[in-house]
């Protein structure tokens, strides 16, 4: 089948701003994307720069964006992509510096990786066993899930909130750190859960799932984050806004069945609140600012039964 490919190119050393070339180039209804751009480089031009090596979805060196979402090229199959939009656009990862083409400068993405600790730490207190440390099978899941990770950076790149806050650590980072939070093994737990409920860490997480939607191995570093707010809520860990800002959202829906707009940045932020006097004036002047006093909904009593329900499972 004959397929046209639009891809980004761009060299910093001779280019003012990135730009967009045309290929058009014949491939088997098996191809991937790899296989494709790797024909159009051997084939059309010799000067289009990409990563790739073991071509099987293990080393996550491919990942680029297809089609307007993060995907790794040796997984995603062009007729795949040819039914849902017609055409292929392939661009570099975003948020990452473009070194040629689409090959991005990874070093800001391992910098998060390394903020979380990514290794074991024993209790020093702990006398070493005779022989290995084993992993409690509790736990597995948790360790297996999320050491499928490849660091292809992905999810990382896709961040909805990465986008916007580039301080904020990432899904691909915390998943990582999930996995030793969940490890017996470990004897930094707390030291751990502070670590990542500090600003731009896991409460920063808007929850909309992109993370786990582009995932190319079902890692689901969404699910890590929640586990990881679970269990740092358990442990007392509550200080950071964004547990705050959960903690006043809960106890609104819980005292009226509905989310009080007009307390919840007093109880999430507390005298910082002072700070946004301008836009709060600015939405009382547009008749945006909500009144503070709720009646309940009318099927409240549901709702409490919900909450009973949830805390005698906890």
């Amino acid at each position: 089948m004959l397929v046209s490919f639009k891809i980004q190119k761009f060299n910093p050393e001779v280019d003012a701003k990135p730009y967009y070339r045309d290929y058009e180039i014949e491939l088997p209804e098996r191809a991937t994307v790899l296989e494709s751009i790797i024909a159009i480089k051997e084939e059309i031009d010799g000067t289009l720069s990409f990563r790739c090596s073991c071509r099987s979805a293990i080393c996550g060196s491919c990942a680029m964006r297809i089609n307007r979402c993060a995907k790794l090229a040796c997984k995603a199959r062009v007729a795949d992509e040819v039914n849902r939009h017609g055409s292929i656009l392939i661009e570099p990862l975003q948020k990452l510096k473009v070194i040629k083409d689409l090959v991005v400068d990874m070093d800001p993405f391992w910098r998060m990786i390394e903020k979380v600790k990514p290794y074991l730490m024993p209790d020093p207190n702990e006398a070493a066993p005779e022989r290995e440390r084993l992993v409690d099978p509790s736990t597995t899941e948790d360790v297996i899930r999320n050491s499928l990770c490849i660091l292809c950076a992905c999810c990382h790149t896709d961040c909805n909130v990465a986008e916007l806050e580039p301080g904020f650590v990432g899904p691909a980072a915390l998943a990582k750190g999930q996995r030793y939070v969940a490890d017996t093994r470990d004897g930094a737990t707390d030291e751990r859960l502070k670590s990542l409920s500090e600003p731009h860490g896991l409460w920063e997480c808007a929850r909309c799932f992109a993370c786990t939607q582009v995932c190319p191995k079902g890692v689901d570093p969404r699910e890590s984050i929640r586990r990881i707010g679970h269990l740092a809520y358990e442990r007392g860990i509550r200080s950071d806004e964004g547990i705050k800002h959960a903690q006043a959202f809960l106890d609104s829906v819980k005292a009226s069945g509905r989310l009080n707009e007009a307390t919840l940045p007093l109880k999430t932020k507390g005298l910082g609140v002072v700070g946004m006097t301008p836009m709060a004036l600015q939405m009382f002047l547009k008749g945006k600012v909500p009144f503070p006093i709720q009646r309940p909904v009318p099927d409240m009593e549901e709702i409490r039964k919900i909450f009973e329900l949830t805390e005698k499972q906890r």
